[in-house]
């Protein structure tokens, strides 16, 4: 693995999560859930803009996340809050999402361990911003 592949993943984990997040908005009733999770969206989108900023900078254009993967995170989001879209399960879902985001990042970064200060501390960061997010949305399970 190299390092620009490993900021290639940062970058699409913090996408996919927006995406997730942009979808799974506009179904949360909750006043104080969806306040958490558009502050986290904040969050998300500066870590996403440095990473898409990082990349520009080497020469690279990031890449978009796949359509087959948009259209299975849209269906589920669909589908979850069809049957169910409680402040509980919108928290239980999200968390799901997170574990995946940080499973992930934890592996690139461990398959990576001479990239870069710079690509390494955002990995980190994006990583401890899945977990902060994790442990506010507990109480609503």
């Amino acid at each position: 693995m190299n390092e620009n592949h490993m900021l290639e993943e940062i970058h699409q984990n913090a996408e996919m999560a927006l995406y997730s997040l942009d979808t799974l908005l506009p179904k949360v009733a909750d006043g104080e859930i969806h306040g958490e999770l558009t502050q986290y969206k904040t969050t998300l989108e500066d870590i996403a803009g440095r990473a898409e900023q990082m990349l520009r900078k080497r020469g690279l254009e990031p890449e978009e996340t796949g359509a087959v993967s948009k259209m299975g995170v849209w269906s589920g989001i669909q589908w979850n809050t069809m049957k169910d879209a409680s402040p509980s399960h919108i928290a239980e879902m999200v968390i799901q999402g997170d574990t995946m985001g940080i499973t992930s990042l934890t592996r690139e970064l461990n398959n990576n361990p001479l990239a870069s200060s710079e690509v390494t501390a955002l990995g980190q960061e994006l990583i401890r911003s899945e977990q902060r997010n994790i442990e506010s949305l507990k109480k609503y399970l």
